[in-house]
């Protein structure tokens, strides 16, 4: 298999960046929040895309594909 060197080195540093915190994705997360509100650089948020429905016959086969925005509970109802 092909070995790419910037994929590679990109895992590195994450995996680094990590174990600084141990794995804790709470202080990962809290950590790059601190980081973003010192930074000069301006963040926006976009909102979500609305949800697009599947049909009652398609639920059994439903793949998840375009909810990535829903919440749990959404999908959850979606394939009762």
């Amino acid at each position: 298999m092909l070995q790419d060197t910037i994929v590679e080195e990109i895992r590195g540093v994450r995996d680094r960046y990590a174990k600084q915190f141990k794995y804790n994705l709470l202080e990962i997360y809290k950590d790059l929040k601190t980081q973003e509100a010192k930074s000069d650089l301006r963040f926006v948020s976009l909102p979500a895309k609305p949800a697009k429905h599947v049909n009652a016959k398609d639920k059994d086969n439903f793949s998840g594909v375009g909810v990535a925005n829903q919440s749990l509970q959404q999908t959850a109802d979606r394939v009762r």
